[in-house]
C-alpha cells in the first residue's frame, strides 16, 4: 500500500526543494562567472590598502597616494583582511564575498517581507533579488556596497523579529537585541551612511514610545563606534569638503536628485529593457523620472500617516530617512541605492495590494503581484544568460599589465607619478602618485600640481592624450617620452 504524504507536508517539501535548487543555481552561476582582475575604479584599491595596513601593522590611516584623500571606514577592510592575509590579492575570492552578502541580503529581505506578505509572495521577492542581472555584473567589484546592504538588511530583519516577539520571551529578546545592535553597528563601520539606521531607530522608538533606556543604549553604541573610527583616522567625507553649493545650486541638486533616484531604481530592476527593447527604454527612463515627483511624495505622506497611527515599521522608517538623505546629498551615485532596493520593492507591493483591496474594479492583487514577480524573475534569467560572459576587467589586460611591469622595473620606489587612477596603480605597483586632478577645478592647474608634488612621471591614457599633451606642452615643463603601449603613454619630467 503506497505511503500517503499529507498535502501540507508535500507542499513544504516542494518549497524546500525549490529554495535549495534556486540557491544552488545562484551560487553556481555567480561563482563560475567571477573573473580575476578589476576595472579601473579607484575605490577598491583604497579598501584593500587599508586592510593591508592592518595586516602589515601600519597605522590604519597610512595614505595610499600623495594627496590627502579618503581613509575609508574599517568595516569592509576588516571583512576582506582574512582573505588578503591567507591568499594575498586574490580578486575572485574577494569578489566571492559579494555573493555571500547578496544571499544574506535576499534572506533578510524575505524575513522583512514575511511581516506583510504570504510565503509565496515573499519567496518570489527573494528569488527576484537573487536573479538580479544588476548584481550579476556588479559582483565583479571589490567594494563595500553589497556588504553594506547585507548588514543593513540583516539588521532590519533582526529588529523586525525582535519587534514581533511576545513580551514574556525576555531571554530571546535580549539575544535578538545583541544581534540587532551588532549588525546595526557593523553597518555603520562599513559606511558612514549606516548612521542613518541609528537615526531611524531613534525615530522609530519615539513613534512607538519605546523605553528611553533602549534609545539611550543605541546612542551610546553609536558614539562608541564613531569614536573608534575617529581614533583610526577615518575621514570618509573629507573628499567632499570642497563641494561649494549656493542655496540655488543646492535646491537645483535636490530637484534633480528626485528623478535621478527613481532612474537608478529603474536601472536596477529593469536592466534588460535597453537590450531587449531599446525604444521602450527611452520611454521608461522619462516615465520613471517624471513619476518620481508623484511617487516619492506619496511615499512620504503614507509614512507620515503610518507614524500618526502608530503602525510605522522600522524598515519603513529607514526607507524614508535613507531616501531623504539621497535626495539631499549633492553627489548622486547608483551604488548608493543598494540598501533600499528591496525595501522600495516591498513598499510598492504593499501599496499596490492596498489599492487593489480598495478598488471598485475586481482585481486579485495577490495574483497580480505573483505574476509580476514571476515575470521579473524570468526576464532576469533571460538577460543574465545574454550577458553571461560579462567581464569589465582592465588591470589584467595586456596594455595595463605592461604598464604595471614597466612601473615596477623602470622606476624606483621613491619616484612619484600622476595618473587618472593613482590609488589602483599605486596598489598594484607599490609606487605613490596623485590624480591628474582631484576636483574638476584643478584641471587647468595640472602643471602647478606636477611641481607641487614633485612628480617624476605623468601617465596618460590614450583617450586623454590630445588635450592633456597640449596643456603640458604649453606649461613650460621639460617633458620627454619615457614609454608607451597601445593603451598608455608615459612622460618623464626632467628637472635641473
Amino acid at each position: 500500500m503506497p505511503i500517503m504524504i499529507p498535502r501540507t507536508h508535500r507542499s513544504a517539501m516542494i518549497n524546500r526543494l525549490v529554495l535549495i535548487t534556486g540557491v544552488l543555481i545562484f551560487l553556481g552561476v555567480n561563482t563560475i562567472t567571477l573573473h580575476d582582475g578589476h576595472n579601473w575604479g579607484d575605490d577598491f584599491a583604497q579598501y584593500i590598502h587599508n586592510a593591508q595596513n592592518l595586516i602589515e601593522g601600519r597605522p590604519y590611516a597610512t595614505p595610499l597616494m600623495l594627496e590627502e584623500s579618503v581613509t575609508v571606514a574599517p568595516g569592509f577592510p576588516l571583512l576582506i583582511m582574512p582573505i588578503l592575509k591567507l591568499f594575498g590579492l586574490d580578486f575572485p575570492l574577494l569578489k566571492f564575498l559579494n555573493i555571500l552578502c547578496w544571499l544574506m541580503t535576499a534572506g533578510g529581505l524575505y524575513v522583512i517581507a514575511r511581516g506583510s506578505l504570504d510565503k509565496k509572495q515573499a519567496g518570489l521577492v527573494f528569488f527576484a533579488f537573487l536573479s538580479s542581472p544588476a548584481f550579476f555584473t556588479f559582483k565583479q567589484n571589490v567594494l563595500a556596497d553589497i556588504p553594506f546592504a547585507c548588514f543593513i538588511t540583516t539588521a532590519l530583519a533582526v529588529w523586525e523579529i525582535r519587534e514581533a516577539c511576545p513580551p514574556q520571551a525576555r531571554r530571546k529578546k535580549i539575544l535578538l537585541l545583541i544581534a540587532a545592535l551588532f549588525f546595526t553597528g557593523y553597518a555603520f563601520l562599513i559606511k558612514p551612511a549606516g548612521a542613518l539606521l541609528f537615526s531611524s531607530l531613534l525615530i522609530f522608538f519615539f513613534v512607538k514610545k519605546k523605553s528611553p533606556r533602549l534609545g539611550a543604549g543605541v546612542i551610546i553604541w553609536f558614539f562608541l563606534l564613531f569614536s573608534f573610527q575617529k581614533i583610526l583616522g577615518v575621514t570618509t567625507t573629507q573628499h567632499y569638503e570642497r563641494i561649494d553649493l549656493s542655496w540655488l545650486g543646492w535646491i537645483r541638486s535636490v530637484v534633480l536628485n528626485i528623478p535621478t533616484l527613481m532612474v537608478f531604481i529603474y536601472k536596477f530592476f529593469m536592466p534588460f529593457v535597453p537590450a531587449l527593447w531599446p525604444k521602450l527604454d527611452t520611454l521608461c527612463f522619462f516615465a520613471f523620472g517624471i513619476a518620481s515627483f508623484v511617487l516619492l511624495p506619496c511615499l512620504i505622506i503614507a509614512l507620515f500617516k503610518k507614524a500618526k497611527r502608530k503602525t510605522l515599521r522600522l524598515w519603513e522608517t529607514f526607507l524614508f530617512v535613507y531616501v531623504l538623505a539621497l535626495i539631499l546629498w549633492p553627489i548622486p551615485n547608483g551604488r548608493y541605492v543598494y540598501p533600499i532596493l528591496g525595501l522600495f520593492l516591498l513598499a510598492v507591493i504593499e501599496a499596490f495590494l492596498s489599492l487593489a483591496y480598495r478598488s471598485k474594479i475586481p482585481i486579485n492583487g495577490k495574483t497580480c503581484v505573483a505574476v509580476g514577480l514571476a515575470a521579473l524573475i524570468g526576464l532576469n534569467m533571460i538577460y543574465t544568460a545574454r550577458i553571461f560572459n560579462f567581464n569589465d576587467d582592465v588591470i589584467n589586460q595586456p596594455p595595463t599589465r605592461a604598464l604595471i611591469h614597466w612601473m615596477k622595473t623602470e622606476t624606483s620606489p621613491h619616484e612619484r607619478f600622476m595618473f587618472r587612477h593613482p590609488r589602483a596603480l599605486g596598489l598594484l605597483t607599490g609606487r605613490r602618485g596623485t590624480p591628474l586632478w582631484m576636483h574638476p577645478g584643478d584641471l587647468p592647474f595640472t602643471a602647478e600640481r606636477i611641481e607641487k608634488f614633485r612628480i617624476d612621471y605623468v601617465i596618460i591614457s590614450r583617450d586623454q592624450a590630445g588635450p592633456l599633451m597640449n596643456q603640458l606642452a604649453a606649461s613650460g615643463l621639460r617633458i620627454v617620452p619615457a614609454g608607451q603601449n597601445p593603451g598608455y603613454k608615459i612622460l618623464k619630467i626632467i628637472r635641473p
